[in-house]
């Protein structure tokens, strides 16, 4: 078994950026309302996860989560050991 960290970028070679966005938000349309943040709320954590040193091309350096999902789901939160929401 390979234990060296994995890049779920690299999970989506060939896949352009604006396919990985439309599945993304695929994804979070077809969630119940009560599991989705919402608009303003998700801009929100968009906003403060953006500012965050921690994001690289996307992805959550801290959990390596893709961060349009992560924001999305309601339940979700920042993996920060001080959670920016």
């Amino acid at each position: 078994m390979d234990s060296r960290p994995f890049c779920r970028k690299c999970l989506m070679e060939g896949v352009s950026e604006e396919a990985l966005t439309e599945k993304i938000k695929a994804y979070l349309d077809a969630l119940p309302a009560d599991q989705r943040t919402g608009g303003e709320q998700y801009q929100i954590r968009l906003s403060l996860c953006e500012a965050c040193p921690n994001l690289a091309n996307g992805l959550c350096r801290l959990c390596g989560c893709f961060v349009l999902y992560r924001a999305g789901k309601l339940a979700s939160h920042c993996p920060d050991a001080v959670p920016k929401w």
